[in-house]
């Protein structure tokens, strides 16, 4: 019954030939609808739109046009100017671009569709103009921002190229729960000063704050920022070179921080207070040769601090002409201070850039590696996968079979690599992996869990099968056990039965 509007419970109609003007018919790219449609009620919740799996061009009384790619189409309309896009990420994708005369209806608009999210439809929602000019979206005032947290509290919240007012920002830093707000090129009133104060005064952890492209607080705003400890994730831009070491001795749990190469080499990483235990940093590098010295301090910093969990660091530059050789100095800097952060699961080594040229040194990395007793995950680029990982990905073999919860990844994901003999040891390794997670469960569960697994992926496989019952011995023995009690359940019937049929007379004929 999909795209039926003529139902007698319908949503849709088309909209009355008078309103029918060129400029407010939808013109979507490569589509199959032409039509014009106007609500006959207030939709349940965006299901009920997204159900049709049609794209649609919605009029509202208020003289705003919403034009929605539903999920499994890709039109997007061909004039968006004017437009506030909002997306929805979850359960099903949906895309509205709403236009019109004046911003305060599109607002209005765009609190309406708001209000008719629900938790199992949105985990994230992005709001971004189409033309990537401000867009002045203080007249939704707060009713917006109020109905997306009502929703579902740990959404994450996208905010690009807006105007927001002092009151929306203190309701979005008031929350009594944790939140996870990005601001990109946004501009606040007041330059943050209110969303500072009530940082500061906040007792409760205020979540995830992620900063992009030009900042929407003001530099003495950022700094009284940096004194806040209520911030669990913080992500930045480049700042101002006066500005740019205070991040690192910020009370935080991560950070996520892109800094001029400059502001980096000028850095005193072994003296340098760097709280935060996740680290990203993506050091941007405007050309020129890079000197090993600031490698080795930075590494070295990292080996006296000793408490990093995660650790990426990318080098980027906008010349593609430079292509630095890596030292072994640096190598040896570099493992020396993975292995002294013992704590560490995840070390990410260039994930993204091509500025350095560590490849002829994969092999040693690998190895030194296996001495790290929690790392499990490590991320480089990799175009010569003999070069990197020896004969038949002999060292990367070697690694996998040393320690089964080890990976190794590269911007494409953990399994980018075309081998059929890894993709299979990762296979056993993640199977090896479930069986050892599954000792934590109580024996009734784990028994069940055990058998379905035997069943289902491990009855052709020997290898996993024994993999398998080894890790939960007491669950063989009760079904060893389970089984001779059946044995002698059986036995004894058929006893019985013996017993019975020469002991009961036969009937005589009369």
């Amino acid at each position: 019954m999909e795209n039926d509007y003529s139902k007698a419970d319908a949503l849709f109609e088309v909209i009355p030939s008078f309103l029918r003007k060129p400029e407010h018919v939808a013109r979507w790219k490569n589509s199959r609808e032409s039509a014009t449609f106007r609500f006959l009620r207030k939709p349940v919740n965006l299901e009920e739109i997204n159900k049709y799996r049609h794209p649609l061009a919605i009029w509202r009384e208020n003289n705003t046009f919403t034009y929605i790619r539903t999920e499994g189409y890709y039109d997007t309309p061909k004039d968006e100017r004017g437009s506030l896009s909002l997306e929805f990420y979850g359960y099903h994708f949906l895309k509205l671009w709403i236009t019109g005369e004046r911003k305060h209806a599109i607002t209005e608009t765009a609190t309406f569709f708001m209000s008719l999210a629900e938790k199992k439809e949105e985990r994230k929602l992005l709001v971004i103009p189409s033309n990537r000019n401000d867009f002045d979206f203080r007249s939704a005032r707060s009713q917006f921002f109020k109905r997306f947290f009502e929703i579902d509290p740990t959404r994450e919240l996208h905010l690009e190229h807006m105007i927001l007012s002092i009151e929306q920002s203190v309701f979005l830093t008031t929350r009594s729960h944790s939140v996870k707000l990005s601001l990109w090129s946004c501009t606040v009133q007041d330059g943050c000063t209110a969303f500072v104060d009530h940082l500061l005064s906040r007792e409760s952890s205020f979540g995830s704050l992620e900063f992009a492209w030009s900042p929407a607080i003001s530099d003495g705003n950022l700094q009284r920022l940096f004194q806040s400890d209520k911030i669990e994730h913080l992500k930045l831009p480049r700042l101002k070179t006066e500005l740019a070491l205070l991040p690192f001795s910020m009370q935080l749990d991560s950070l996520d921080y892109r800094i001029s190469f400059e502001s980096f080499l000028e850095a005193d990483f072994q003296s340098l207070n760097i709280v935060a235990k996740k680290l990203y940093l993506d050091v941007y590098h405007e050309g020129g040769i890079i000197p090993p010295e600031c490698l080795l301090s930075f590494f070295r910093g990292v080996a006296a601090l000793g408490h990093f969990v995660e650790l990426s660091i990318n080098i980027d530059s906008d010349h593609d002409e430079y292509y630095f050789p890596v030292p072994d100095s640096v190598v040896q800097e570099l493992i020396r201070a993975v292995l002294a952060n013992s704590n560490m699961k995840v070390f990410r080594l260039c994930p993204e850039s091509l500025l350095f040229y560590w490849e002829p040194h994969s092999a040693t990395l690998l190895k030194a590696f296996k001495a790290h007793k929690e790392l499990t995950e490590f991320a480089l680029i990799v175009h010569d996968e003999e070069l990197s990982f020896g004969p038949d990905f002999i060292y990367l073999r070697q690694l996998l079979l040393h320690d089964r919860k080890f990976t190794v990844v590269n911007p494409n994901g953990p399994n980018c690599f075309a081998n059929d003999s890894i993709e299979d040891l990762y296979s056993l390794n993640h199977f090896y992996n479930g069986s050892a997670n599954l000792v934590a469960e109580p024996l009734t569960e784990r028994s069940s869990l055990v058998m379905t697994t035997l069943m289902e992926m491990a009855s052709e496989d020997f290898q996993r099968s024994s993999l398998l019952l080894s890790d939960h011995v007491d669950v063989l023995c009760e079904l060893v056990r389970f089984a001779g009690l059946n044995d002698e359940h059986l036995v004894r019937n058929d006893r019985h039965q013996s017993t019975h049929q020469t002991t009961v007379p036969k009937r005589r004929r009369i």
